[in-house]
């Protein structure tokens, strides 16, 4: 017994016994200071606090993420979350299963305060505050909200939860074992609450109380718990969540030491990281046992390299290093295992700087008397509404060779779930707008707005410019491209300047004369905006995603002890693919220097105009339906169904057969104008067929 370590003494052991060998061992000192942050927040929360606030970021900005804050902590515990939780140390110590961004139920954490104060949507507020995208590299709460604070709300709330998210009818042998699981949880915790489950389970009284009845039990339940919680509470959570990572471990130590990447999955990861700051090595430290002597713990990742090809990069390496052009290509060939040619970033950073140059004088040139050039740049909102989209203004302004080169090359996308096919891009020119990013978000907005500022009906003003667009140009301010803010200040002092309302044209618009006086001021600050910086932005747009790839794929490969899988790698590398090598993920391997496991196809079934081919499809079901094609609801169903057609031509592409039903995820439509959802599903497939025939105008 002298040789046996202490992970096998207090292996099987209840909570309380734990802490007392723990204690015995001169082994919990390490976890007080955890142990007391745990009980100072949920003690808050017990007496009614709010003990984490969540940030939600601008609905118009997808690229920024969501916030989390423990409030309410002491300097201490500030000081501590911020060092014990920080991504970078985890990583550092060997967690690099640990993401760069998750989404967080936040909201339970403050159940007790919500279900005091408002008990009837307590659940739903709860349920509501989510998180979403929370970045762990700049919030060191969030990965401690995900550590250590949703495992123990989430486990001690339960049986609310089970009573409150809507579910699929289980079996009851399933429902059984969850809730025998929610019964040893409290077991372990010491804490009796037997009555009020009797109430909540499967065959209670739950579904003969009215909601009112419901809400009552809930309370009461919440309340039983704020009674019995007590320091020694946490203390036995933890001591759990230890003996299940040990009885995993030692499950997996039959033929020696386990690997870290054996042990640490699922729940586990988050005891890891919650209780040792992520760190294998000091879990095995408590446990007494010695690693693997194949255990590699990374404490950083290789620095990411891009292999972009092009005549200029080529020229750049073959002079550094020495090597004949000639023999570069033959190496970059056999690396990349394709022809190295010319870099398909380079052309599309070409076309996206002529683009923008475009753009550019299509807004310096506009005047007042015209419409405003809404369309020039394709909306994805617009894009969003379930109808069949009017025209892009594009085509009419852009030169015509430029709109076909955007079509070429963003023509093609990859879906995360079938990341071996490249399917046919819906809308290429909206695909190469967020390509672009926020700076054409903000510059193209604030000229629209200009002149929108001076049509009195849009009830517009110039001095408000400046925050409509706060999100995109703090996110520019951020990377480095700060856009000057002597530009929303000049705005603001024009409007003063703006003549009386006056009728323009035929109509009931009223206008304002002084639009070339804003429009001068936004041309001068977007033109000396893009000298300074279009070109190290456009880069900047393309390493940073192709760098964040290179960063995941090593991550992933640290984390697993092998590279990602293609449908894996597919899930971090989809949005590069899409953006800058047409959807090929083959092609974005060989971008970070890697081999790909697969290769890639393209089956082409959209070709031509989306929106052509959209009313192509309106006009079949238009003479399936005659009763119906004039106005009204059908009318507008109909539209629905032409304007979702592209999207089974996706789905089509990717699976390399149609897609049923269900896989199209029909049942969102009314059926019956098409006489029932069987019937109706043949004669959509047949409109899309006829459609398909048709002669390219």
């Amino acid at each position: 017994m002298s040789n046996m370590t202490f992970g096998r003494e207090i292996r099987g052991l209840d909570p309380q016994r734990l802490l007392s060998v723990e204690y015995d061992a001169e082994r919990s000192e390490r976890f007080g200071e955890i142990d007391a942050l745990l009980a100072g927040i949920v003690t808050a929360s017990f007496a009614g606090k709010s003990v984490v606030e969540v940030g939600f970021k601008a609905a118009k900005n997808m690229t920024r993420s969501d916030s989390v804050e423990i409030v309410g902590l002491s300097a201490a515990h500030a000081q501590m979350v911020r060092e014990l939780y920080s991504l970078e140390r985890q990583q550092s110590r060997g967690a690099w299963f640990l993401p760069q961004s998750t989404s967080l139920k936040a909201g339970i954490c403050n159940l007790p305060g919500m279900i005091t104060r408002n008990p009837r949507f307590a659940t739903n507020a709860v349920r509501d505050a989510t998180a979403e995208k929370v970045d762990l590299e700049t919030n060191e709460h969030a990965l401690a909200v995900w550590a250590l604070l949703i495992p123990f709300y989430s486990a001690i709330f339960a049986p609310v939860e089970a009573r409150t998210t809507p579910a699929k009818p289980t079996a009851v042998d399933p429902q059984e074992k969850r809730w025998s699981s929610i019964e040893n949880t409290y077991l372990a915790l010491n804490l009796d609450v037997t009555g009020l489950l009797a109430d909540m389970r499967p065959g209670g009284n739950w579904a003969r109380l009215d909601i009112n009845g419901q809400v009552v039990v809930k309370q009461k339940f919440v309340a039983a718990l704020v009674q019995q919680v007590v320091p020694n509470t946490f203390r036995r959570w933890r001591a759990t969540l230890i003996q299940e990572l040990v009885a995993k471990y030692y499950s997996k130590a039959g033929s020696g030491p386990p690997l870290a990447r054996s042990v640490i999955a699922g729940s586990h990861q988050t005891t890891l990281c919650g209780y040792f700051g992520g760190d294998w090595l000091d879990f095995l430290d408590y446990l007494g046992e010695a690693p693997n002597e194949a255990e590699n713990v990374l404490t950083s990742l290789p620095e990411p390299r891009i292999y972009l090809g092009g005549s200029s990069r080529k020229a750049q390496v073959a002079a550094a290093s020495g090597v004949a052009m000639d023999e570069l290509e033959r190496m970059l060939g056999a690396l990349l295992g394709r022809n190295t040619g010319g870099s398909a970033v380079e052309e599309r950073v070409a076309v996206m700087r002529r683009w923008w140059q475009a753009i550019d004088s299509v807004h310096a040139a506009q005047q007042s008397r015209r419409k405003p050039p809404r369309g020039l740049v394709e909306d994805g909102f617009v894009l969003a509404s379930g109808q069949i989209p009017a025209p892009g203004l594009y085509r009419q302004l852009l030169p015509r060779d430029l709109c076909s080169a955007v079509e070429r090359l963003w023509n093609g996308v990859v879906l995360t779930r079938w990341p071996e096919r490249i399917v046919s891009e819906i809308f290429p020119h909206n695909s190469m707008a967020k390509t672009f990013g926020s700076a054409i978000d903000l510059w193209n907005g604030v000229a629209i707005l200009g002149w929108s500022a001076c049509d009195t009906y849009t009830n517009k003003n110039l001095s408000e410019i400046g925050a409509r667009y706060a999100e995109e140009a703090r996110e520019l301010a951020d990377l480095g491209f700060a856009v000057d803010g002597a530009l929303f200040e000049e705005l603001a002092d024009a409007e003063a300047h703006l003549g009386p309302p006056q009728p323009w044209a035929e109509g009931w618009d009223r206008r304002r004369d002084g639009f070339e006086t804003v429009r001068n001021i936004v041309t001068s600050h977007r033109r000396a905006w893009a000298d300074l910086y279009l070109d190290d932005y456009l880069r900047h747009r393309w390493s940073s995603e192709l760098n964040e790839v290179s960063r995941e794929f090593s991550r992933s490969t640290a984390a697993r002890g092998k590279p990602p899988t293609f449908k894996q790698f597919a899930k971090f590398a989809v949005v590069a693919a899409n953006h800058w090598f047409g959807g090929d993920l083959a092609a974005v391997y060989a971008a970070i220097g890697e081999s790909s496991p697969e290769s890639t196809s393209r089956c082409v079934l959209l070709i031509g105009d989306s929106r052509e081919f959209m009313h192509a499809v309106e006009e079949e079901l238009g003479d399936l339906t005659p009763a119906v094609t004039k106005a009204g609801s059908g009318r507008i169903e109909l539209e629905r169904l032409a304007a979702e057609a592209p999207r089974y031509l996706q789905l089509f592409e990717a699976m390399g057969r149609s897609p049923s039903f269900r896989e199209f995820g029909a049942a969102r439509f009314r059926w019956e104008l098409l006489d029932g959802d069987e019937i109706g599903w043949r004669r959509y497939q047949a409109a899309i067929e006829a459609a398909l025939k048709r002669p390219e105008s």
